[in-house]
């Protein structure tokens, strides 16, 4: 008989307490053996904000840290794991699978200065995993950065440019039990939208 594959709920229905004498057949331990190779697998989702628009943007205040949001309403998931979700759409915040674990980031959204010029039209992105709302401590003394990038407006006042921000993590104490937020801090007035955040689960710690 083939191999079949089972959910991790059918494997501990099979291997519970209290099973009567030989229950557990040798082809139910085959069957553990390759499922195993698929529990915990890594897994990935791709979440786009439904809400901001080329034609009704976020506006960000220059000078004003704005904690960033998607309401991943349009999105695609592809999770082989137990883990429920990477964005927490209620929180605004990446939700880390595992301590240990690796994992990729990509951050992308479209955007227009409104305000500003030269080389004070720019903006900086954070990534902060203090588990703090915006406003409750300073993330330059108290808090965990473990994303910070500088970008310009090369192409000047209203002209649409699209950014992509690529980030490599690994999965510290800090980033599993708190969470990761998403702050843009521009120096001049910016209108974004098209918000994208994909998460990729790379490597799984867990055994």
């Amino acid at each position: 008989m083939a191999d079949t594959i089972r959910s991790e709920s059918d494997l501990q229905e099979v291997f519970k307490d209290g099973q009567p004498a030989n229950s557990i057949t040798a082809q139910d331990v085959r069957d553990l053996v390759v499922s195993s190779k698929h529990l915990h697998l890594m897994g990935w989702e791709f979440c786009l904000d439904s809400a901001a628009t080329i034609s009704s943007p976020v506006t960000i205040t220059g000078g004003t840290r704005h904690h960033f949001t998607s309401d991943g309403l349009l999105a695609q998931v592809i999770h082989p794991t137990r883990h429920t979700a990477f964005w927490n759409p209620s929180t605004n915040k990446i939700e880390p699978p595992a301590l240990n674990d690796f994992i990729d980031v990509r951050f992308a959204f479209t955007a227009t200065s409104t305000s500003g010029a030269g080389s004070t039209n720019q903006f900086e992105l954070e990534l902060d995993t203090t588990g703090k709302p915006n406003g409750t401590g300073s993330p330059a003394t108290s808090g965990d950065i473990i994303f910070r990038q500088t970008e310009f407006f090369s192409k000047g006042i209203g002209q649409t440019q699209h950014f992509n921000f690529i980030m490599p993590l690994f999965v510290g104490a800090q980033f599993l039990a708190a969470g990761g937020i998403f702050y843009i801090t521009p120096v001049n007035d910016m209108d974004i939208w098209r918000k994208a955040v994909i998460i990729n689960r790379v490597l799984s710690a867990v055994p």
